[in-house]
């Protein structure tokens, strides 16, 4: 339920163009997020997807490979867990693993088990499944699940190599000796090729910085930081509870997630460098974030078995998972706190007294039902002022996140130890039940896309090959919607990081853009199927030397006649797009491009 699916958006965007680009490479292949590069140099996944999207169209290529990593997240996290914990506490890890968010770096970009179809989403169970073969000592198996992550996903699969090494140089520590030696070889290589050593420049970096801020440390805001915090004294807590091996583990993920974000803080942020910035070294900590989540119930139990102020410390992580992204600095502030009650208790063994302990827990018992509360609420739908009244799975989206699933999870413990196991046994089954029914998140834009990318429409069939669209948004609506590349949108700003060219020609396109972008926001706005756009903005736009072939709008243009599109009631009533041809709007010839 935490997880619903939202479909072919976010990155599974440019995933589903990079699949799409294998079936029609001629037509997409013009596009300028493919003009300097891509990235489907660097995995396998484009030519595994582009089969299932001939086979069975995007959309539905899309929701079976995001089905699919569902499960094998889901049964790869519970083989760790079941390294890692003992006991009764593993069930709790999963259930914490099952509500929290999991997202991780900067902005609330990603986040772990991905909802929808990247080769991140296939690739962070092989890393976690190497993991748990590392600890069960079956390090074969390892070796060709982190081999086949890497084949996915590099930049996922470096944190599960390196979290594997430092492992084994643990408990061998002239392996350590390496480390220095490595990091020799990857300067030396940086300074002898040209392409590694280069750097940002102004213009470059303030599009970098406009389009992907998350990219630099130094952008990161106050929630971010509160989230690896909160990761860092978890792990800190939970490390000596927890047997050798699984310590070595912890050690290993702590180091490497510290030593991702220290060495892009210094290569990007202090240095500039866009090789780096590409690389995006401080991904590392998502093995942390992980671990840190299915710990904390490790640690609380840990915790609970020494003195007075321990047992506060126990319920101050506890109530620390009762957060949403807005309450993260409270999580990172108790987490903080949880080190200083248990560090109290070694210096003054009995300095807390029940009665102070009682305050302690009440006092947290109502800041975590705060914290739960107040998720809930900033997920709810407007109802004063809505148009139409919202549907029902708006308030299963609102239950489904911390606030709502962490009681469900809490009220079916407390049932299935008690007389009422049976009638617990029926929640579980309703809560499932509504989860199954309520997963398909897909809003109407999205689910409109796919349906126009299965087959033809009006605006497909009379596109000639490569043509260049300018339909602005995002849900990839040109490449999905026409197979055509697209002359500008805000998925192409994925690229910006590795190409200077790329990024320049990006912002040119979006300055250019500004005052046709307006008018058409202008419109939607109003609501209104008689709205009109001046035909200025279109026509400048048109006759750019490296202009548009056509233009898709949502409405008509003053004294041009387009091509309409109706769209579906459930995105408005009465509107519709409309298609030009720029060589009816412009001077621009056609083929002067």
């Amino acid at each position: 339920m935490g997880r619903r699916y939202p479909g072919i958006t976010h990155d599974a965007i440019l995933y589903a163009v990079l699949g799409l680009r294998r079936l029609d490479p001629g037509s997409l292949g013009k596009d300028l997020f493919f003009a300097h590069g891509s990235q489907d140099a660097y995995t396998v996944f484009p030519f595994l997807y582009a089969p299932l999207i001939d086979a069975l169209g995007a959309g539905s290529a899309a929701m079976a490979v995001t089905v699919a990593g569902q499960i094998a997240f889901s049964a790869a996290a519970v083989a760790l867990v079941f390294q890692i914990v003992a006991g009764p506490a593993r069930w709790w890890s999963l259930a914490l693993l099952a509500a929290s968010s999991g997202y991780y770096g900067g902005v609330g970009v990603f986040r772990l088990a991905e909802p929808f179809a990247t080769a991140r989403t296939l690739a962070e169970p092989l890393v976690l499944a190497a993991l748990a073969c590392t600890l069960a000592s079956r390090h074969r198996a390892a070796f060709v699940a982190l081999a086949a992550a890497v084949a996915l996903h590099p930049l996922v699969a470096a944190p599960g190599i390196a979290v594997v090494f430092l492992w084994h140089a643990l408990a061998r520590p002239r392996m350590l000796w390496s480390i220095p030696i490595l990091l020799g070889m990857a300067l030396a290589v940086t300074a002898l090729v040209p392409g590694l050593s280069l750097r940002f420049d102004p213009p470059w970096l303030a599009v970098v910085l406009d389009r992907t801020p998350h990219l630099l440390i130094s952008q990161w805001l106050l929630p971010d930081w509160s989230r690896f915090l909160w990761g860092l004294c978890v792990a800190w807590l939970a490390a000596r509870y927890v047997e050798a091996p699984v310590r070595r583990l912890v050690f290993a993920v702590a180091a490497t997630g510290l030593a991702g974000v220290a060495a892009s803080w210094i290569a990007v942020d202090l240095l500039g460098s866009a090789a780096v910035a590409g690389l995006q070294l401080w991904r590392a900590h998502w093995p942390m974030q992980f671990l840190a989540i299915v710990l904390v119930p490790v640690a609380a139990a840990g915790l609970c078995r020494s003195g007075n102020a321990s047992r506060a410390a126990a319920a101050c992580i506890a109530a620390s998972c009762c957060f949403g992204r807005a309450g993260l600095p409270a999580a990172a502030s108790l987490a903080v706190l949880a080190i200083i009650l248990d560090a109290s208790r070694h210096r003054w063994p009995a300095w807390m007294s029940e009665a102070a302990l009682r305050l302690i827990l009440l006092a947290l018992l109502g800041t975590a039902m705060a914290g739960l509360l107040s998720e809930i609420l900033s997920r709810l739908p407007p109802v004063y002022g809505a148009a139409r009244s919202p549907a029902w799975t708006a308030y299963v989206h609102a239950a489904a996140s911390v606030g709502g699933l962490l009681p469900l999870a809490a009220l079916l413990w407390l049932m299935a130890y008690s007389r009422f196991a049976f009638v617990g046994a029926g929640v579980a089954a309703a809560a499932f039940a509504v989860s199954i029914a309520a997963w398909d998140a897909r809003t109407p834009w999205p689910r409109f896309i796919e349906r126009a990318s299965a087959g033809a429409n009006p605006f497909r069939n009379v596109l000639p090959p490569g043509a260049q669209v300018f339909w602005p948004g995002s849900y990839g609506k040109t490449w999905l919607a026409l197979g055509r590349p697209t002359w500008f949108s805000v998925d192409q700003g994925a690229g910006i990081v590795f190409n200077r060219e790329t990024a320049l020609r990006y912002a040119d396109r979006k300055r250019a853009s500004t005052d046709l972008q307006t008018a058409i926001d202008n419109c939607a706005m109003a609501e209104q199927p008689d709205c009109r756009i001046d035909a200025r903005p279109a026509r400048e736009l048109c006759n750019r030397q490296d202009g548009p072939d056509y233009l898709v709008l949502n409405a008509r243009i003053d004294g041009r006649n387009g091509i309409e599109w109706p769209l579906p009631p459930d995105i408005g009533s009465g509107r519709s797009l409309f298609l030009y041809a720029c060589g009816d709007i412009g001077h621009r010839e056609k083929g002067s491009r």
